[in-house]
């Protein structure tokens, strides 16, 4: 099992069904693109080269079990609350009662918290701006009738994920190579089993 990490509009979606998945920059950025991507999950070694000969192996496998890290705050001790409920019917009774709450970012959020669970059924490198437009919806961003409108908001959501020190590489404009990583919503009986 490993952990995946959402901002909170991510979280929602993933809530509410609308998110199946998510693009991460390939890291180092791979200089050219090798072979077929139909070897994948057959052959996951050989299929992008940063140019020195260095293969790279996607962040996550097909059929790897994933826990979603998210912004969270824990009370009274032992009841984990999430950001991603405020304003909403989920946990409406705790956010009426508490006024002041403390937040505290994903990455330190523990194991033991989770709720959402994703397995992968599809991993592959691509261009980020060769994303479609099908593709932007299935990043969790909400209908938009007009192709441009939904790519100009996933620009946004994808810059503002970006630090400013590394837009020059990473950014919508900079076009990274990037892991389109596919994933379904699973139980949670259904992770621990696996």
């Amino acid at each position: 099992m490993k952990p995946i990490l959402f901002n909170t509009p991510m979280v929602r979606a993933l809530l509410e069904n609308r998110k199946t998945t998510t693009r991460r920059v390939i890291k180092p950025e791979p200089e050219f693109y090798i072979g077929d991507w139909e070897i994948v999950g057959r052959n996951p070694d050989q299929i992008l080269t940063d140019g020195w000969g260095n293969s790279l192996k996607p962040v996550y496998q097909v059929g790897d079990i994933l826990y979603v890290r998210e912004t969270w705050c824990e009370f009274p001790k032992g009841r984990y609350h999430f950001k991603a409920d405020y304003g909403t019917e989920r946990d409406e009774e705790f956010f009426q009662a508490v006024s002041d709450v403390k937040w505290h970012p994903s990455i330190h959020m523990p194991h033991e918290a989770t709720r959402i669970f994703l397995r992968v059924v599809s991993v592959k490198p691509e261009r980020l701006q060769n994303t479609k437009y099908f593709e932007f919806l299935s990043e969790g961003l909400p209908y938009r009738q007009f192709e441009r409108d939904l790519r100009t908001d996933f620009i946004v959501l994808w810059d503002g994920t970006i630090k400013d020190s590394d837009r020059d590489k990473y950014s919508w404009n900079a076009n990274p190579w990037v892991w389109v990583i596919e994933f379904e919503r699973i139980e949670n009986q259904e992770a621990a089993d696996a």
